[in-house]
């Protein structure tokens, strides 16, 4: 029997492996996409030319869409820009109409340079796109270069909205990957049933350094609350629940640490029940426990089914070891779905 069994495992690891089909889910901006460009960068499947062209072109955009979200975000604050000239160069942007050039390029690190706009990126909620501007602006004369190409990093900073569904295909050692990102926007999110079936796991990516910043969908909540609302629908969903192996990105764990560094106090506030001597690790072990509370008492999954890992998504070399990690997982949780283990 034994004999028997371990033959059945040998064969499932060699042929019904030889495929996983992860989908990849989470609310908008918590990293889902830039995993999906990592696997690319780690498993040599390189990006085209044509790829890299319109990259550099998404960089460029990015650089406006942030300055006019944080314009917008400093003003409402009551803090406005120093000169007119700056004021009403924002006021007039439309961030997919600028003709690059040194002008507009000088511009944009003025702005961006404004004492409002630094109070804003310091102390205020964070914008859609403030981490691809933090980076991006720092990349000016590259930019402005015709005959620079983007390199990975670039290409892992560069923050366009998924819509629709987004497939990734690579190969890690025998077996064949295929991430399914689906758009987090909550408009995209009403899409994501058709995809939750013929899958074998799902990766759940939340950006834990959201704690503060307002929900679009709904400003009385913060961005993390909806995140673990759409993560307790997600695990419980039919087609995912007891069927499919559950791993839990808390991702962003760096930008959590700089931002209890910067504001110290707003994490507890938020979180009453959080000890006073918190620190960013102690942060992290929190809101592990608060999204694993979300498993239901009669639920077919449990806590311990659930592999979690603190990550940015920005880290190459760490998102290799974890990938490996959750290849190695999602294999044995098929066995364990077909009696093997």
């Amino acid at each position: 029997w034994l004999t028997r069994k371990m033959g059945c495992i040998a064969s499932l690891q060699h042929s019904e492996t030889t495929e996983i089909r992860l989908l990849l889910q989470g609310t908008g901006g918590c990293g889902k996409s830039t995993f999906a460009k990592q696997m690319r960068i780690i498993h040599s499947n390189p990006f085209s030319a044509d790829e890299l062209t319109r990259y550099k072109s998404m960089m460029i955009e990015n650089i406006f869409l942030g300055l006019k979200e944080l314009a917008l975000v400093a003003q409402t604050a009551g803090k406005e820009l120093k000169s007119k000239k700056l004021a009403r160069f924002v006021d007039e942007l439309n961030p997919y109409r600028v003709e690059w050039n040194k002008d507009a390029a000088s511009m944009a690190q003025a702005v961006y340079s404004d004492p409002a706009m630094a109070y804003a990126r310091d102390n205020l909620p964070k914008t859609e796109f403030a981490e691809a501007l933090d980076y991006c602006i720092r990349k000016v004369e590259d930019l402005l270069n015709p005959d620079w190409v983007p390199g990975n990093d670039d290409v892992l900073r560069a923050r366009c909205r998924t819509t629709g569904k987004t497939e990734t295909q690579f190969k890690s050692g025998t077996v064949q990957i295929t991430l399914i990102d689906a758009g987090g926007q909550s408009v995209e999110r009403r899409k994501w049933a058709q995809l939750q079936g013929n899958i074998n796991g799902m990766l759940y990516f939340s950006a834990v350094d959201e704690w503060t910043d307002p929900a679009d969908e709904d400003e009385s909540k913060t961005k993390l609350d909806i995140s673990l609302e759409v993560w307790e629908q997600c695990i419980h969903n039919e087609e995912i629940a007891g069927k499919v192996a559950i791993i839990l990105f808390l991702n962003k764990a760096d930008l959590l640490a700089l931002k209890m560094k910067r504001q110290p106090k707003s994490f507890r506030k938020t979180f009453k029940d959080f000890p006073a001597d918190g620190d960013a690790g102690k942060a992290l072990g929190y809101l592990r426990n608060k999204f694993l509370s979300k498993v239901r008492p009669d639920s077919k999954l449990t806590q311990d089914q659930i592999f979690v890992h603190a990550t940015c998504a920005l880290d190459t070399s760490q998102m290799s070891v974890v990938f490996t990690h959750v290849k190695d997982f999602v294999i044995q949780q098929r066995m364990r779905t077909a009696n093997l283990m």
